[in-house]
């Protein structure tokens, strides 16, 4: 059996929220240009009781699960963080090479 360390699963999680913010300014920056909002009434991204709370959440989530059914809260969250992982990678490119272009024109 492989054998996963304790600590990989805040990890990936802070991560995949980490990468969450960058998607979300992105996305933001995308629908402004395609609205042509102005520079100076562009708006921002506020991350903060989402980055350090989801995380911790799902950690405990994983946690509780983990005492009733072995390792597969931390299975499964991590999982489902993963595939969140890849949807946001996704779009963040899709929007960043939107932003790129509209600002090359």
């Amino acid at each position: 059996m492989i054998t996963i360390p304790h600590w990989w699963l805040p990890l990936l999680l802070f991560a995949v929220w980490s990468l969450w913010a960058f998607a979300a300014i992105a996305e933001l920056r995308a629908k402004e240009l395609r609205e042509g909002v102005a520079k100076e009434l562009r708006g921002g991204v506020s991350v903060v009781p989402v980055l350090p709370l989801f995380p911790l959440g799902f950690w405990g989530a994983a946690a509780l699960v983990d005492v009733w059914a072995g390792p597969w809260g931390t299975v499964v969250i991590g999982a489902l963080h993963l595939l969140f992982a890849l949807a946001m990678v996704f779009t963040l490119v899709r929007d960043l090479r939107y932003c790129l272009g509209r600002e090359r024109t």
